[in-house]
């Protein structure tokens, strides 16, 4: 990262003279990772404009290239509106985090780049944090060390070596070879009976690859092909193509079983082809040739079974390259971006002054889940149900219920930078393993209180993918739910569950979003909101803090759209008992119709987009529903107030419509809680009116 003339400078006192070094990076990261002057309390931190990065990056230096390549890249650059002559700072100091303590017995330093603003100041969080660890060996390979859940300290093998350029390679294979013997043979909750054995359940339609030139479309009840014949078939995720390809109908349902011609198949479908065959599997699924697209019934009825056709497969087949544009699952790649280089990094007091420290490529943590094909909203439960996957993107990944690897960490990656929608960055986002009994049982506050508290995770997860559909909610996460229902035996309500649903209803939307307006599901279910959602109590399940349900649902009701218990529905509605008191507030809006919220910041608008044009002030009648009461025994937290923010609908008498949640402090003691909150602040909390209502 040259702030003045070429980006590789020769070397000079209080720079790397290690050949190889110099040419692995520029003269400016070169400065930073090499101060023999300088001690390893003291943060280094340098300024640089965007368009430096990129040229650095282009010239070979690889903590650019990493920077650039994985977090600042074209896509992120137009989601911050990044111009190349933006300022950045960038920070690197030895620690876990910024602001940690040093500890250079950890072996852990970071990079981080940081977009600054006109008056100097930085932006508060990070565009791009690069993590380094420290080079350990081990059989006279390159390791490095983390934290694994059950075994503590580990040491992981990494990748150094540049692998092959292409992913079609014989080496990948050999790779994913291993990553199957592994699971099969030393992986017993992989082989539990959780995911049922494969044989039990067929698909209505398969793909015959035996001739991966002419493969040929079969129905498994209807041409003489038995099940037990079908021992395995693997399933492909992918992204639809906005280009009109290749599809099943009811008007070529005929031909295609005759036979499909391979060149009239998208790129990503041949190659899945490709991959069964290299995998010696016979079969392949793929939703666009197998559930006919013309038909809503047999689309309704293949939907309903969907998380079985995953459940039972041999393998997914996870087309991640390309969702990110590329033609087929095979890429050429830069292969820089793949390998984790040795970067040595000197400061005056570290033992032996130099040590030597490999940048972590985080593709199965956070980065990893922001790949395009993984935020779709079909693919949350692709992802959960198969057994395991195998993703083709510029890195090999590979998931099952025990391991999540890489081509740079092959045997795995620890908690230092891996993650889940649930913060355990030790467990691979598997259904089985997350539900698995022991698991569970961990917990203190019991298994099944825990399983409900992971589902409301899956949900939160769910509601920040996307779904072409917004009313396909439900169908696409409807094997998930059959999957649940098998371990907490309980009813499926709207994408809720009956024991839980109290803490269910407690969701709050994201300020600035906006929910749907076409009808999805009640206004009750965080389905409605047709958008992301977040579960505040759902952090709190394990805490210190003592919870009080203060309603009781006395009738839950939903109208099924079609066949599928877990699928859409048309209505619902619950009656409950609780304390409701009724404000009469006002607010300013263009239209009464287009209001925000003008409370504290603990109330919280399910519709709260920002209103424009001319403000006038309009008064509506809302209610407040107590439905939770929460003492948290941390001094300075005291007692807090959860509940609905409800409207009457006008229709009759005492049915009311979700518009919000209130999460408001209580018995603080600060005169403007009672200011902002005056409809509990006389509440006797341990004995209040109650009342029945009805909300849809």
């Amino acid at each position: 990262m040259s702030k003045a003339g070429p980006p590789f400078l020769p070397a000079s006192p209080g720079q790397a003279q290690n050949h190889n070094q110099k040419k692995l990076i520029c003269s400016r990261c070169t400065d930073i990772f090499i101060r023999p002057g300088s001690s390893v309390e003291e943060k280094i931190q340098i300024q640089l404009l965007y368009r430096d990065i990129v040229s650095t990056a282009k010239d070979g230096c690889t903590i650019c290239l990493r920077a650039w390549g994985h977090f600042l890249r074209d896509s992120n650059r137009r989601k911050f509106h990044i111009s190349d002559e933006d300022p950045f700072s960038v920070s690197f100091g030895l620690g876990e985090y910024d602001n940690s303590p040093v500890s250079v017995d950890h072996g852990t330093a970071r990079l981080i780049f940081r977009r600054e603003v006109e008056n100097g100041d930085e932006y508060p969080r990070p565009l791009c944090h690069i993590k380094f660890k420290e080079l350990r060996s081990r059989f006279d390979n390159p390791h490095i060390e983390t934290h694994c859940r059950k075994k503590g300290k580990t040491l992981i093998p990494v990748l150094t070596t540049a692998p092959a350029k292409n992913t079609a390679h014989l080496s990948c294979f050999d790779l994913i070879d291993t990553w199957l013997r592994n699971c099969f043979q030393n992986h017993p909750l992989c082989r539990q009976s959780f995911s049922p054995q494969q044989g039990q359940f067929v698909p209505t339609r398969l793909i015959d690859v035996t001739n991966t030139g002419f493969p040929r479309l079969i129905v498994t009840n209807g041409q003489g092909i038995v099940s037990e014949k079908i021992d395995k078939y693997v399933t492909v995720s992918h992204r639809w193509s906005t280009e009109e390809t290749l599809k099943l109908l009811r008007e070529n349902l005929t031909q295609l079983e005759c036979g499909i011609d391979i060149c009239t198949l998208p790129q990503v479908f041949r190659d899945a082809f490709t991959v069964a065959t290299r995998l010696g599997v016979r079969f392949v699924w793929i939703d666009a040739l197998c559930i006919v697209q013309d038909d809503y019934r047999d689309w309704e009825r293949e939907a309903s079974v969907m998380g079985e056709v995953y459940r039972h497969a041999f393998c997914n087949i996870g087309a991640v390259a390309a969702s990110e544009g590329s033609a087929g699952l095979f890429v050429e790649r830069d292969t820089r971006l793949v390998s984790s280089p040795c970067i040595q990094i000197e400061r005056q007091d570290l033992s032996g002054a130099k040590k030597t420290f490999l940048p972590i490529i985080s593709q199965h943590g956070s980065s990893f889940t922001q790949l395009i094909l993984l935020r779709r909203g079909w693919v949350l439960q692709e992802r959960l149900l198969s057994p395991r996957s195998i993703y083709f993107g510029q890195d090999l990944g590979w998931e099952c219920s025990e391991l999540q690897a890489s081509e740079t960490y092959p045997e795995g990656q620890g908690h230092s930078f891996s993650s889940t929608p649930w913060g355990d960055g030790a467990t691979p986002f598997r259904l089985a393993n997350l539900f698995h009994k022991e698991s569970l049982v961990e917990v203190s506050d019991g298994p099944l209180r825990e399983a409900h508290r992971r589902w409301l995770f899956i949900a939160q997860g769910f509601s920040e993918t996307v779904l072409t559909y917004k009313d396909d909610v439900f169908p696409a996460i409807s094997g998930l739910a059959h999957s649940m229902k098998d371990i907490v035996a309980d009813v499926y309500i709207a994408g809720l569950w009956k024991n839980d649903l109290v803490r269910g209803l407690l969701w709050e939307v994201p300020r600035g979003d906006t929910s749907s307006r076409d009808y999805i599901a009640p206004s009750w279910s965080w389905a409605s909101s047709g958008g992301r959602v977040y579960f505040p109590l759902v952090q709190q399940y394990t805490s210190s803090a003592t919870e009080v349900n203060v309603v009781e649902v006395n009738a839950v009701h939903t109208t099924l759209a079609g066949p599928d218990p877990m699928g859409k529905v048309t209505d619902g509605l619950i009656h409950i008992t609780g304390h409701l008191q009724q404000s009469r507030r006002r607010f300013r809006s263009p239209s009464p119709s287009e209001y925000r919220w003008r409370y504290a910041d603990n109330f919280y608008d399910d519709n709260s987009s920002t209103c424009g044009g001319e403000a006038k002030t309009y008064q509506e009648t809302f209610h407040f529903l107590l439905c939770y009461q929460q003492i948290e025994y941390h001094p300075q937290k005291g007692i807090f107030l959860l509940g609905l923010i409800i409207e009457p609908t006008g229709r009759t008498k005492d049915e009311y419509r979700r518009v919000g949640m209130f999460c408001h402090p209580a018995e603080t003691g600060d005169p403007r809680d009672a200011e902002e909150f005056p409809e509990f602040a006389e509440l006797d909390l341990k004995n209040f009116e109650r009342t029945t209502i009805t909300i849809i």
